[in-house]
């Protein structure tokens, strides 16, 4: 939840929030969000992205007090040909400092959705925490063998948010600017789907994180990296957990999902589009 200015809504009542199942209100559960935090930083380690990389180097300080806080967890995958856990989870900081500043650029190919595939299974082993990827790349995927598609529908089922801080390597055009939430596509998860070969062509990264109720966001100097990742923990730190029993009488595994605000102007939702009832 964010104000105009980008800055996290606090105090919020059950009152103030209406939740749609599949177009149909349902009653719901509220809480802030206390779960401790299982992180996985995936980042491009390309050939390509070594200039970028020198700036990824530098935020390994920045992870635990932003966004895992003391009780949460994180690893690092790096990515390039193939994915390649660096740091297994970890609340250690110097050993994510540590891992962070060691990546050096290796491999041509840019195989962005096996690297968040292999993040998913990685999580999978952190149910009791509030899972999270942070992904740093290009905005789109080459030469990975999982498709968009079943990488978006895996982190929706196992309630995965995917935050994407993407970058140029050629320093041409970059993403929502840090404290901006990239434009709602105005699209139910079904439509998104149908659509996503076309989108993933140029922005699997944004698909991703717009999908499973995560955030885009660009950088290019060192300065709005270190900006956007505050802004990320900002969010992190200040969600909402709302939670409700599906009827018994739904039919179908997908269902899109709706948050609004009932009595607040001015504020901006973030939530995932969809699950998929078992």
């Amino acid at each position: 939840m964010q104000d105009a200015g980008g800055r996290p809504v606090d105090g919020l009542e059950p009152e103030d929030f209406e939740l749609l199942d599949n177009g149909k209100p349902r009653p719901f559960d509220t809480e802030e969000r206390v779960q401790p935090i299982a992180l996985v930083i995936v980042v491009q380690a390309s050939l390509n992205a070594a200039a970028m990389l020198e700036r990824v180097n530098r935020i390994g300080s920045m992870v635990e007090p932003l966004l895992i806080g003391r009780r949460g967890t994180a690893a690092v995958i790096r990515f390039a040909n193939d994915p390649e856990l660096v740091l297994p989870f970890t609340n250690n900081p110097a050993r994510l400092t540590q891992a962070l500043a060691g990546l050096r650029p290796r491999g041509a190919q840019r195989r962005q959705l096996d690297a968040v595939a292999e993040a998913l299974r990685l999580l999978k082993g952190r149910p009791d925490h509030r899972r999270v990827i942070l992904l740093v790349s290009e905005r789109r995927d080459m030469g990975s063998r999982r498709p968009l598609d079943e990488i978006a529908s895996e982190a929706q089922r196992d309630n995965v948010a995917i935050y994407s801080l993407t970058f140029s390597p050629t320093l041409g055009e970059l993403t929502a600017k840090p404290g901006r939430a990239a434009p709602p596509s105005g699209l139910n998860l079904a439509a998104l789907f149908k659509l996503l070969k076309q989108m993933g062509e140029k922005d699997s990264s944004g698909v991703l994180s717009q999908s499973t109720g995560g955030r885009p966001l660009g950088f290019l100097k060192q300065e709005t990296l270190e900006e956007a990742i505050t802004a990320i923990g900002e969010e992190l730190h200040s969600q909402y957990l709302l939670s409700f029993v599906p009827s018994a009488a739904d039919s179908g595994r997908f269902h899109t999902l709706t948050v609004r605000m009932r009595r607040r102007t001015g504020v901006l939702v973030r939530a995932r589009l969809a699950y998929w009832r078992e």
